[in-house]
């Protein structure tokens, strides 16, 4: 699993656990004091060091073992969907 939920469309599911239970009360924490806005919240998360961290590896997260704690962001490959602007 990458992310904190499962990606298949079952987020209800009590089998499908959060890979970082911590995270999402934190999100949901700065979502409410935002004021349930979207936009504070998307700009808090797009500032935060963890979205910027740089996708080259080193020597402590070079392993695939280090990545379900995001110490550095995975490049992954576009799909035709998500490149073509609509």
């Amino acid at each position: 699993m990458r992310g904190s939920l499962r990606r298949d469309g079952r987020i209800r599911d009590p089998r499908n656990e959060p890979s970082h239970p911590e995270l999402l009360d934190e999100l949901s924490t700065a979502f409410e004091n935002y004021g349930y806005d979207p936009r504070r919240l998307i700009r808090w998360i797009c500032n935060s060091d963890a979205y910027g961290l740089t996708s080259v590896s080193n020597k402590t997260n070079e392993k695939a073992d280090a990545e379900p704690f995001f110490s550095r962001m995975l490049l992954k490959t576009m799909t035709p969907e998500s490149s073509s602007s609509h």
